[in-house]
């Protein structure tokens, strides 16, 4: 009997090591255009992740949250979004409110996890504190990461694949608000209302307040590590209204490996 071939396997060279290993925020990557979109919705919830229990939003959306709604637009392996600048348009208010929500999880490897629960018997009602009438002018370089900058797993990138496509992609469908998943404030539930402000379009002043917003999520790459992911935070100030963003190299931000139970709390 004829015994069946084992998979060929290939070896990485080191240079193929290196790059499986780096963020998509460490590539090199070729700047396409510099764009700003109006957002708005009734309420938001950018949970901070120092409150367990009870959830606590940031006073202002984070960089993370501000970089999922472009994405909901375009969302590819050749691009990168960058948040630069984050508008303060209304006045921040907040909101307080109870909610009935379940003590334990189903499944997993800690202590209080069961293969089921009873709803009935493990209901334990939360706090929640949350933002109100929001809207926010957020700015964002397009960028272009090249074939050979990319992960060695991809696709090959087809003949036409060039900066330019992944501008008039994104143009086309925030005009006929095509999603791929609908843009939301922190939490699916809290529906953003997106706007793509051109050049001629009135831009109403920002708030006139300043204030120190202390350490923020700037972003949770969650494939850094096998295993583990990557906390990214930076501290935030706003002055009149305006938010700076540095860029994820620059030495404002600050890195964590975390453990997949403590990625969990992070909203």
């Amino acid at each position: 009997m004829r015994k069946p071939k084992q998979p060929r396997q290939v070896k990485k060279t080191e240079q193929e090591k290196q790059k499986r290993s780096l963020l998509k925020e460490e590539r090199p990557a070729v700047f396409v255009k510099t764009y700003t979109i109006e957002v708005s919705g009734r309420n938001a919830c950018f949970t901070n992740p120092l409150t367990k229990r009870d959830p606590v939003s940031y006073d202002v959306i984070t960089p993370s949250a501000a970089r999922g709604i472009f994405m909901s637009f375009l969302d590819k392996k050749s691009s990168r979004w960058d948040i630069t600048k984050i508008e303060v348009l209304n006045p921040i208010r907040r909101e307080n409110f109870k909610f009935n929500g379940i003590g334990t999880v189903v499944g997993g490897k800690l202590e209080n996890c069961r293969k089921y629960i009873y709803a009935n018997e493990n209901r334990i009602q939360k706090n929640m504190n949350i933002l109100a009438d929001v809207k926010y002018r957020i700015t964002a370089d397009l960028m272009f990461i090249r074939p050979e900058d990319r992960d060695v797993l991809d696709e090959d990138p087809g003949p036409d694949e060039k900066p330019i496509k992944l501008a008039k992609i994104f143009e086309r469908r925030i005009e006929r608000h095509d999603v791929t998943h609908d843009p939301y404030f922190g939490m699916s539930q809290y529906f953003a209302n997106v706007r793509l402000v051109k050049d001629g379009d009135e831009r109403p002043e920002p708030i006139k307040e300043s204030r120190d917003l202390g350490w923020m999520i700037w972003g949770v790459n969650p494939y850094a590590i096998k295993g583990k992911s990557i906390r990214s935070i930076y501290h935030a100030y706003m002055i009149d209204g305006v938010i700076n963003v540095p860029a994820w190299g620059s030495m404002d931000v600050r890195h964590k490996v975390l453990d997949s139970e403590e990625t969990s709390n992070i909203g």
